[in-house]
């Protein structure tokens, strides 16, 4: 699908999901969206506002934070989240009413030294021949993706390899 046509839908579906959760003639939409679809919400912001009229107010952070705040009466319209687990729970606790996936993800492994790991370099191979000093990953317990990542090197038998070169961010 080409990036017209996603952002076409995209914006359509922001559209409809902001009428049907009933804040359509609101001045402002609160939105909570998790960094990593932060950029892509700014921009189907700014195309909503011409469309509508309505503002659009974004906070940005991770799954866990944003699912915190709303389990404790954040009030936000919309809520972006990195998986489909916060949502489901918040459908369950009363606090929203639908969830729809909007997007898939892809973990992928990336170095900054081409001289000590090539693209043709498994992350097992880079781990047991020691080319990879740290490993950035988000934190397992607020980040979907970093939960992600610890289950893929868990996976590959590599987490308690990797364990003391972890470093850990809170978002992206």
């Amino acid at each position: 699908m080409g990036r017209g046509v996603s952002r076409y839908w995209l914006s359509l579906w922001f559209f409809c999901l902001i009428v049907f959760c009933s804040v359509a003639k609101a001045e402002v939409v609160y939105v909570a969206v998790a960094s990593n679809f932060s950029k892509t919400i700014k921009e189907l912001s700014k195309d909503f506002k011409k469309k509508t009229g309505i503002a659009v107010s974004i906070s940005q952070a991770s799954t866990g934070k944003l699912y915190a705040q709303i389990f404790h009466g954040a009030p936000y319209d919309v809520f972006f989240s990195a998986d489909e687990k916060r949502p489901d729970l918040l459908i369950q606790k009363g606090l929203a009413t639908a969830s729809l996936v909007y997007a898939q993800g892809q973990l992928i492994f990336i170095s900054s030294d081409r001289h000590r790991v090539s693209c043709q370099v498994s992350l097992a191979k880079a781990v047991s021949e020691h080319a990879i000093n740290r490993i950035a990953i988000a934190n397992p317990k607020t980040a979907p993706y970093g939960l992600a990542a610890k289950q893929t090197l868990q996976n590959l038998g590599l987490w308690e390899k990797v364990k003391s070169k972890l470093v850990m961010g809170e978002n992206i």
